[in-house]
């Protein structure tokens, strides 16, 4: 969260105090918007599918609906983002 900018560290003669930055406001407005709320509800979809079908059958059943995307994430060298 430190690398965010979204909590500022200060140290006291009690010890280090955290508190929200000025920009974690924006971005807990950016979580309870309506898109957040439909992204959430996929992954809470796909975690339920992974775990009543297994991670081997899920990744065969999305490959068979949408094919393969790893060109998609493949960087202009032609390596993937996957490792």
């Amino acid at each position: 969260m430190r690398r965010c900018h979204l909590v500022d560290q200060e140290i006291t003669d009690q010890g280090v105090l955290y508190r929200a930055s000025d920009e974690a406001a924006g971005y807990i407005e950016l979580l309870e918007t309506h898109y957040s709320q439909k992204l959430k509800d996929c992954a809470d979809w796909i975690a339920l599918q992974v775990r009543s079908v297994g991670k081997h059958q899920f990744k065969n059943f999305v490959r068979t609906q949408i094919g393969d995307w790893t060109e998609a994430f493949s960087t202009t060298s032609g390596t993937s983002l996957q490792g």
